[in-house]
């Protein structure tokens, strides 16, 4: 009865209520509850859907409180890249996720329809016939004109209306100016970071544009930039931090005039070293002595160059390898067919699964890698198990389907596993 599409998947609401989808599914955002459902809209990497009673249910990727929608009841919902936003039953608007552009601080109001956005902004018609829009004005796909509409649409910076007097289609914004996702970042060789421009701007009467780059880490400026290009500027590896959020603004101008500007943020990782020590993600860490699982009793062997993740592995002919942890390479991607992730979360309320000292575990088919595996566990609300003592370790081994191949755990041979992904 009703289908969307987001930047990877797709749901659709069956002719029973229930909901369908397909496609990416690494933060489990085409995996729907269970139950009727009226409405559906999808955004990046996660998905809403609307009760029959009006209340909002969302599921995939947590972050910026994308699956976090308000107790309100609603009439409308749509999705953007990173957030969502609804008419209320009392015809005002609210959002929820993502507001790095503003695009979850919607006016005030009465509206009578929202429109679905791919990007980072939103274009709404009031009960008065007015539209108003708000979020990323990178192009001024935001700044509708002074007219009534009877239908608007929203692309990713530019937005259209079909005016309600002439039938006739006008729009606004301008992608010929660069938006944010037009610029890319790259660590050179030697540790500079390099922003670079992707997607050019140009100009209406074919002036040549040059381009002003503008940084700051963690919001305060940063001016001592290493090097600089018509189309890139880098920061010097010695102002690099682990953990600090870059922004990279750049400004197009033809000499008469700026145009709008686009920016991008790049946060600098943590750097692990690996070592010939594994390590629980909780950071505990094999010690001599501690209690193992490996298969036939023989430890991997390790080097500091190696990025080693660790599964229990289940040999159909029995013996010492049987339900036993072995060392794989972190980036081998294993199938649905009888591979899985064993994923726990603390406490045991809504607990799907099975409980265990006061958590909830999970056994769940993967295809994907370790680290695909992980953020599954982390979309789920908990991470992958952690299970250093004997007790646990024997309770999660009776989890384990007698079918399983390779099923991954929260183990690796990363020095400060617990802050390095």
């Amino acid at each position: 009865s009703h289908i969307d599409s987001g930047e990877g998947h797709v749901c659709g609401i069956r002719t029973s209520g229930e909901i369908y989808c397909w496609g990416e599914n690494r933060w489990g955002e085409a995996s729907p509850p269970s139950g009727e459902f009226t409405a559906i809209a999808t955004g990046a990497a996660h998905t809403c859907g609307m009760r029959p009673g009006g209340s909002v249910e969302c599921w995939g990727i947590t972050d910026e409180g994308r699956t976090s929608p308000p107790s309100t009841l609603f009439k409308q919902i749509v999705a953007a890249y990173h957030s969502s936003c609804g008419i209320t039953v009392s015809n005002t608007l609210e959002c929820w996720g993502s507001s790095e552009h503003g695009q979850s601080s919607p006016p005030d109001g009465e509206f009578s329809a929202l429109a679905k956005s791919i990007g980072s902004h939103y274009c709404a018609i009031r009960t008065n016939g007015s539209t108003t829009c708000w979020g990323n004005n990178s192009a001024g796909q935001t700044d509708a004109p002074s007219a009534e509409y009877s239908l608007v649409t929203v692309g990713g910076h530019h937005s259209c209306g079909v005016l309600s007097d002439t039938s006739t289609i006008q729009c606004w914004g301008d992608e010929d100016y660069f938006p944010a996702s037009s610029l890319e970042f790259e660590v050179e060789t030697g540790g500079d970071l390099l922003c670079t421009i992707d997607e050019e701007s140009t100009d209406d009467d074919g002036d040549s544009i040059t381009y002003t780059f503008d940084w700051d880490v963690d919001g305060t400026p940063f001016e001592d930039t290493d090097t600089s290009t018509e189309d890139g500027d880098s920061v010097p590896s010695y102002a690099l931090g682990d953990e600090e959020m870059w922004t990279c603004e750049v400004t197009p101008t033809d000499g008469d005039d700026d145009g709008y500007s686009g920016s991008a943020t790049h946060l600098i990782e943590p750097t692990c070293e690996r070592s010939t020590q594994f390590h629980w993600i909780d950071n505990v860490a094999l010690d001599d002595g501690s209690y193992t699982r490996w298969l036939c009793d023989t430890p991997p062997t390790a080097s500091t160059g190696e990025e080693l993740c660790i599964a229990y592995y289940h040999d159909y002919a029995g013996g010492c390898s049987d339900r036993k942890w072995t060392a794989q390479d972190c980036n081998h991607a294993t199938s649905s067919w009888n591979n899985g992730r064993l994923c726990e979360r603390l406490g045991t309320a809504g607990c799907d699964g099975s409980t265990y000292d006061g958590s909830c575990y999970s056994y769940q088919a993967h295809d994907g890698d370790w680290y695909d595996a992980r953020l599954a566990c982390e979309a789920w609300g908990g991470d992958l198990v952690s299970a250093p003592t004997e007790a646990e370790s024997e309770f999660v081994e009776s989890m384990l389907p007698g079918h399983h191949r390779v099923t991954w755990i929260g183990m690796t041979n990363a020095t400060g596993a617990s802050e390095c992904f």
